[in-house]
C-alpha cells in the first residue's frame, strides 16, 4: 500500500492472515464483519466473535465460509467506491 512507513495490513491480506492461522488452528474466532478501507484511505475494520462450536472440523467449516464470504464482501465493496469515485 502507498503511503505506509511501517509494514501495512489490508482487509483483504489481514482475511489471508486469519485464513492462514485458522489452517493451522490457532484461531478460536470466526470474523463476522469487515469494513474495506476508503478510496486512498488506510483504516479498515472488524468484527470477530467466538464461537461456540467445539468441534474442530465444524469450527473450520464455519470459519471458512465467512472468510469465502467476506474476501466476496470486500471485491463488492471496492467496486462500489470506485464507481462513487468515479474510477
Amino acid at each position: 500500500m502507498a503511503g505506509c512507513s511501517r509494514p501495512c495490513v489490508s482487509p483483504e491480506r489481514f482475511l489471508g492472515l486469519v485464513a492462514g492461522a485458522t489452517g493451522l488452528g490457532l484461531f478460536p474466532f470466526v470474523p463476522s464483519r469487515i469494513g474495506a478501507t476508503e478510496v486512498g484511505g488506510f483504516e479498515f475494520s472488524v468484527s470477530m466473535r467466538r464461537d461456540a462450536e467445539e468441534a474442530p472440523r465444524a469450527l473450520r467449516r464455519r470459519q471458512d465460509g465467512t472468510i469465502d464470504h467476506l474476501s466476496r464482501v470486500l471485491v463488492q465493496q471496492h467496486r462500489t467506491a470506485s464507481l462513487r469515485a468515479g474510477r
